[in-house]
């Protein structure tokens, strides 16, 4: 078995507490991304997808802990995080302080993809 479902699965309270924080993170991270914050960060493209990214290998890695019983990556973590990030980027279409970016949903998806990749290497370690 993957460590990462190893910690979740052994250790309840970890379970339990990173539970608690994608119940807050999820919420905060919309409203960062509808709240005028071009003041305060650079505009520097390429590391707003780098960002994006992490942001998404992020929640990922957080809903495997979270969820360690959960087979099907693609329904129950990688499709739904995917519709989270095209929500984002649809609420910022009509935010008058954000746009509509492709890119960062691309990105967002490519977090998603990469711990995908990493929690098949982890998982077919286990088994070798």
């Amino acid at each position: 078995m993957c460590i990462l479902n190893q910690l979740g699965s052994r250790y309840p309270s970890i379970q339990w507490l990173t539970r608690i924080g994608l119940s807050i993170l999820f919420p905060l991270s919309l409203w960062i991304a509808l709240i005028p914050i071009d003041q305060y960060v650079p505009n520097v493209a390429f590391s707003d997808k780098v960002l994006h990214f992490l942001v998404f290998f992020g929640f990922s890695l957080l809903l495997q802990i979270a969820y360690p019983q959960t087979q099907n990556f693609w329904y129950k973590n990688g499709l739904p995080l995917i519709a989270y990030g095209t929500l984002i980027e649809i609420f910022q279409a009509f935010s008058p302080y954000r746009s509509f970016s492709i890119g960062d949903g691309i990105a967002d998806a490519c977090g998603v993809i990469a711990f995908w990749t990493f929690l098949l290497i982890c998982r077919n370690r286990q088994t070798s």
